[in-house]
């Protein structure tokens, strides 16, 4: 999962900086390492997709976060995404210019638009107050095990959380490089050979399929 790297990367440097060489060529090792680690990998924290990854993770969340700015803005990106998904569930469902008609239609209220349109920015607001509180309440929440499985865990809350919910769903089932996808290839070019190469997309897509499947998994199949 892409929600490992950025703890993987807080562990590793942090595992470093407690070795206490007494060689001059280990200490040496040592600082370089911690160079080329901040050097590769320091920006990681920056972008826009691992950072949203690893706060959705109820592993991790916000704990392995070292600059407390970037943790404020991701948080807000998070927000601002649940609020834009129940923005267009909303307009899904009720058009954007409907007016509640008055209950006597004889009855005349030169407020009656002042007084939908403040309904309509108070309901916002508090769908807005709404997705900091559902956030801050995941947040504080006790991570779980490291040996857990965070989708199940989003299974289990997704009715107390549920906007974060979709969002985990999405999130954290992107792979953290391209090793899937090129082994993948790798694979399809070593199925289809000379003998084999009137085999069709779908035969191939059945083939790979079947070589992905865990051995373990094979009892079940057959």
């Amino acid at each position: 999962m892409s929600s490992k790297v950025i703890p993987l990367i807080v562990c590793t440097k942090n595992e470093l900086i407690k070795q206490g060489p007494t060689i001059t060529i280990a200490i040496q090792l040592k600082i370089k390492l911690i160079e080329e680690l901040d050097f590769r990998c320091g920006a990681y924290e920056q972008g826009p997709i691992l950072p949203i990854c690893t706060i959705l993770d109820p592993r991790f969340k916000d704990m392995h976060f070292r600059n407390p700015l970037i943790n404020a803005k991701v948080q807000k990106n998070i927000i601002k995404m649940m609020d834009n998904d129940y923005d267009e569930m909303i307009n899904l469902t009720v058009p954007e210019e409907t007016v509640n008609p008055p209950s006597n239609h004889n009855q005349y209220d030169l407020w009656g638009l002042h007084k939908t349109l403040e309904q309509k920015r108070s309901d916002t607001s508090l769908t807005h107050n709404n997705s900091r509180g559902e956030l801050n309440q995941y947040l504080h929440r006790n991570v779980i095990k490291l040996n857990e499985d965070p989708l199940v865990e989003w299974e289990n809350t997704k009715v107390i959380y549920p906007k974060l919910y979709k969002l985990a769903m999405k999130y954290l089932l992107i792979p953290a490089t391209s090793v899937p996808s090129e082994r993948l290839f790798s694979k399809a070019g070593a199925t289809i050979s000379k003998t084999r190469n009137r085999l069709t997309g779908k035969n191939l897509s059945k083939l790979l399929f079947l070589q992905s499947s865990d051995k373990n998994q094979w009892a079940d199949i057959l």
